[in-house]
């Protein structure tokens, strides 16, 4: 679940609206929403700055420690790395996000 770091509003859904002109507080990202790989991305890159990942100056969708690199783009994320239950490891951490 991503939470939200932006006030994030949306119109109400036809059927929804009684023409009061409010709008509705999103308390996390939906998908399909303007913001939303923005906000997986900031969430993604503290998970990884939390398990001791540094950011690549030049590049800052690249994410290295010692064995693994990893490259995050939107929602897509490659790993690379030269120790398998390292790789794994890595892995079954970052799904609990």
């Amino acid at each position: 679940m991503v939470i939200s770091q932006k006030k994030i509003c949306i119109e109400r859904s036809q059927g929804f609206d009684d023409g009061s002109g409010r709008v509705c507080l999103l308390e996390r990202c939906i998908n399909g929403l303007e913001k939303s790989g923005c906000e997986w991305s900031w969430t993604f890159s503290n998970f990884l700055k939390l398990v001791a990942f540094n950011i690549c100056s030049k590049e800052l969708c690249l994410f290295v420690t010692e064995g693994i690199i990893t490259f995050v783009s939107v929602d897509d994320i490659v790993m690379l790395s030269g120790d398998q239950e390292q790789g794994d490891a890595f892995k079954s951490q970052s799904f609990r996000i």
